[in-house]
């Protein structure tokens, strides 16, 4: 017999259309031996009554309400408490899952027994198209968490021994408690293994407002304790003045001066050599990261306007060599700028 899968739906005053497609793609799964929690925060229970119809005609769906708001961490935490199943899989309220998804996960997970947590790929549809690429191996996926999170939550599966074993929990921390759980249990727990499968298990619907400027707000404070955890354990320690750099530079924020890029670029090479010394990650995954992401953040500075890093490097004399090679090589004048800063940085930190 298949072994059970849980699958854990926190919702809050859902969309009713978009509720019942998620659901149905759960439903409709390829794998049928599933239990469905839905863990109701909702203000007004009026806008999930259609829910208890459902669970009326599938013994599969367990709903339940809360009886006082508790927020999306421990709602998660109450669902995956009552869970039942091997292997415990999140959904939003709001995507769709591929049809062959569980299976899929399950498949894996059974495959790759070390895996203790599991995600895929995203296609975006609605008011933005295309698929989202993760990170697949374990090494990669732990070097990501410096820049950016690297799963997307809701095509996770975890298995059960591994939620026990570690005593996983989600936090509170505003739009951004998965982050927290994959950094806290990699700084935790150096021995848990990640991984993304290359395939796409999720359609993640992009809505016109996808956040209120002061949902962005929480989530850049958020990232930023996240990341300076994240230093911390890398032996790394700046001041709030720093750490606000390193936060403007992630989220391409405002014009980056070149004192603060010769910051960063002092920044990844101390986080190259504490790597190599502590045996955090591999070093070819996050020596490749940091060099690939440098040159991203130098290369946003181009669409900068103002008196930002590129204007001040043009002032100096490696501008004539920037325009020496522009002629010879056919690339964009965007790509040597982006180039000729990172060459300059790099030099300039070597004198």
């Amino acid at each position: 017999m298949s072994k059970l899968v849980s699958i854990i739906i926190p919702t809050f005053n859902p969309d009713k259309h978009f509720f019942i497609q998620a659901l149905n793609s759960i439903i409709k799964q390829t794998y049928d031996n599933l239990e469905i929690i839905i863990v109701d925060d909702s203000t007004d229970i009026d806008k999930t009554k259609f829910i208890e119809e459902y669970a009326k005609k599938d013994h599969r769906i367990h709903f339940v309400h809360n009886d006082i708001r508790m927020g999306i961490s421990e709602s998660l935490n109450y669902g995956i408490r009552i869970s039942r199943g091997e292997y415990v899989l999140r959904m939003d309220d709001d995507d769709i899952s591929i049809h062959d998804r569980v299976k899929a996960q399950v498949e894996y997970m059974e495959r790759h027994r070390e895996v203790d947590i599991l995600g895929g790929q995203a296609l975006f549809f609605g008011k933005r198209k295309g698929i989202y690429r993760v990170p697949l191996e374990n090494d990669d996926i732990k070097s990501n968490l410096l820049i950016h999170n690297p799963f997307i939550h809701p095509s996770i599966a975890f298995r059960r021994s591994s939620i026990e074993r570690y005593n996983l929990k989600y936090k509170t921390c505003r739009q951004a408690e998965d982050y927290l759980l994959w950094s806290r249990s990699f700084i935790d727990f150096p021995d848990i293994i990640y991984a993304n499968m290359n395939k796409v298990l999720i359609k993640y619907r992009i809505h016109a407002l996808q956040l209120t400027s002061s949902q962005r707000t929480d989530i850049n404070e958020s990232h930023g304790q996240i990341w300076n955890s994240i230093l911390e354990h890398y032996k790394i320690h700046l001041s709030k003045q720093e750490l606000d750099v390193y936060k403007d530079a992630l989220n391409g924020t405002r014009i980056l001066k070149l004192k603060e890029l010769i910051f960063l670029d002092h920044l990844f090479e101390e986080l190259k050599v504490n790597n190599e010394h502590l045996k955090i990650v591999s070093p070819i995954y996050l020596n490749r990261l940091l060099n690939k992401y440098f040159k991203t953040i130098c290369f946003h500075q181009y669409y900068y306007k103002g008196n930002g890093a590129l204007e001040q490097l043009v002032r100096y004399p490696l501008k004539q060599k920037i325009i020496k090679i522009w002629y010879k090589k056919p690339f964009s004048y965007t790509h040597i700028l982006t180039n000729g800063l990172v060459t300059f940085i790099k030099k300039f930190r070597e004198k």
